[in-house]
């Protein structure tokens, strides 16, 4: 019998049936996984436990997660991906010096 990727990568899979990933803890319960799929495929949300009745994940208590509710003022991280072009001009400029010259957290210039 040959093996065929595509069984086992696309292939509709029962609840039931023992994945891959079985063997690691996540804390988070597979019925709850099972929930959110649910959820998912009539296009309903979950709510936010901090305001909302909590959904059971059990996630936050177990790992002693420290929820940060941007709401409330709490802190606000944003990654940006930025497109540059050094132009004719820096042509020359390695990618290092380049790199150095753009960062936003360079304090060797600053008093």
């Amino acid at each position: 019998m040959d093996w065929i990727p595509a069984y086992y990568a696309r292939r509709t899979r029962d609840f039931d049936e023992p994945l891959p990933w079985d063997h690691l803890d996540c804390t988070v319960s597979k019925a709850f996984l099972k929930r959110e799929w649910e959820q998912a495929v009539e296009a309903n949300l979950t709510g936010d436990c901090r305001r909302a009745p909590c959904k059971g994940c059990n996630v936050c208590p177990e790992l002693n997660t420290a929820i940060i509710d941007y709401k409330e003022g709490g802190r606000v991280e944003k990654k940006l991906r930025l497109a540059l072009n050094k132009g004719e001009e820096l042509r020359f400029l390695s990618h290092l010096d380049y790199a150095s010259s753009c960062r936003a957290d360079d304090t060797s210039s600053r008093n």
